[in-house]
């Protein structure tokens, strides 16, 4: 005999492999629109080492170092913090079978806003920060619309998958 759970698009293994591509499309999401910018500011001959005499190709092995040390320690930051509120919510998706992408959109979104004010509490981010520092506000409106637009590519992203899994 089948449980009513045995008939639900979401298992648990399909929902680790979502967790993970959540996590993953949201931590690429956050850090791409800085990096480009970046990418932008080394051929204009502005922003980011601007200062050297390197040659651009050198200022692009740079830019993808530190790229690929923030997309590792955002990941990491990501996958631990995020790990509650994803399995509460799959969680609710399997016991009241909710499987509308809407759910899954909102759930991301809030995910994202709610460990928003985790992220900005970490003491200046290592960027060098002129005084006066920024108030909480201030770095949470600033890092706002990177978190919102993170949040709608996990749920989506997740979302998908379970769909393609279904």
């Amino acid at each position: 005999m089948k449980t009513q759970t045995e008939n639900y698009p979401i298992k648990y293994q399909h929902a680790v492999i979502a967790y993970l591509l959540a996590v993953t499309s949201a931590t690429f999401t956050f850090i791409l629109p800085r990096t480009l910018f970046d990418i932008f500011d080394i051929f204009s001959g502005t922003g980011f080492e601007s200062a050297t005499t390197l040659t651009s190709l050198t200022k692009l092995q740079h830019l993808f170092s530190m790229t690929s040390t923030l997309f590792v320690i955002g990941w990491i930051f990501a996958f631990f913090a995020a790990s509650i509120p994803f399995t509460v919510g799959i969680a609710l998706a399997r016991q009241f079978k909710i499987f509308n992408w809407l759910y899954f959109l909102v759930g991301g979104v809030l995910t994202a806003i709610a460990l928003e004010p985790l992220f900005i509490s970490i003491p200046n981010l290592g960027i060098n920060v002129q005084p006066p520092e920024p108030s909480f506000w201030q770095k949470y409106l600033t890092a706002f619309p990177n978190f919102l637009a993170s949040g709608i590519v996990a749920g989506v992203v997740c979302r998908l998958y379970f769909c393609r899994a279904a």
